[in-house]
């Protein structure tokens, strides 16, 4: 499989360094060599810690894709069974009374749906191991 490019790619990944010192210069140093090499290979540079918690799946992630998912399905089913309310309150006589609170309303649910459904995609991707 190729890609476009020189086909040059390439990932450093730095592990545990500089343990003679205490915790945060630890920290700013390993950041400093990460952006050194960074900045002279032109390569990606992550530490040990960031590839574990980006590819292991913890017991919050599942809490969180629980929690997530239970307030995406109570929010389908409340809009799919006051589909009325709903309707009224978008643009029927509801909404010619108060527009501005639907406007507030649409503005304050659906910018929290997206991001709690996308949440659940992908947490959901997570636990099924797809990257």
């Amino acid at each position: 499989m190729t890609s476009e490019g020189d086909g040059k790619y390439s990932l450093v990944v730095i592990g545990d360094l500089f343990l003679s010192k205490d915790q945060s210069a630890r920290k700013r140093m390993t950041r400093e060599l990460a952006l050194d090499l960074r900045d002279r290979l032109k390569a990606a540079v992550i530490t040990s810690d960031e590839l574990g918690s980006e590819f292991t799946v913890r017991a919050r992630h599942a809490v969180k894709f629980v929690g997530h998912s239970s307030l995406v399905l109570i929010s389908l089913i409340l809009v799919f069974t006051h589909q009325a309310e709903v309707l009224d309150f978008l643009g029927g006589p509801l909404h010619s009374r108060y527009r501005w609170l639907t406007a507030a309303a649409v503005v304050g649910f659906v910018p929290v749906f997206a991001f709690l459904y996308g949440s659940v995609t992908a947490l959901a991707l997570r636990l099924l191991r797809i990257e």
